[in-house]
């Protein structure tokens, strides 16, 4: 008996496991996790990213949990205003490209994953 059945839906097509995930960021590559997440081009993201650190007012000295951190944006961002960001993700190899791009970008030591 599958305890989900209920809940799916006949239009569902797919599940977006940590291997699709994963399969999505090998694919889209470093730069374009740079130019979405850590320095955004569409002002859309900017936005969206903007609107994210209002919200959590990130303060010097702060740490902050990043849960489902992706390729880290929110770490990296909270990280450049002085918090320590620890973040965790289900994807390896999002998390293997949080690690490149906070060292990249000079981040490192204030974001864990």
């Amino acid at each position: 008996m599958n305890l989900l059945s209920p809940l799916t839906s006949k239009k569902m097509k797919r599940i977006i496991d940590s291997k699709v995930y994963d399969n999505h960021i090998l694919n889209q590559g470093a730069q374009y996790q740079i130019e979405r997440y850590y320095k955004p081009k569409e002002v859309s993201m900017s936005k969206r990213i903007n609107i994210v650190l209002k919200e959590l007012s990130p303060k010097p000295g702060e740490t902050i949990l990043d849960a489902g951190c992706g390729v880290g944006t929110f770490a990296y961002h909270t990280a450049k205003k002085g918090t320590f960001a620890f973040g965790i993700d289900y994807s390896y190899e999002s998390i293997k490209m949080a690690i490149k791009l906070n060292k990249k970008f000079n981040t490192s030591e204030k974001t864990p994953f």
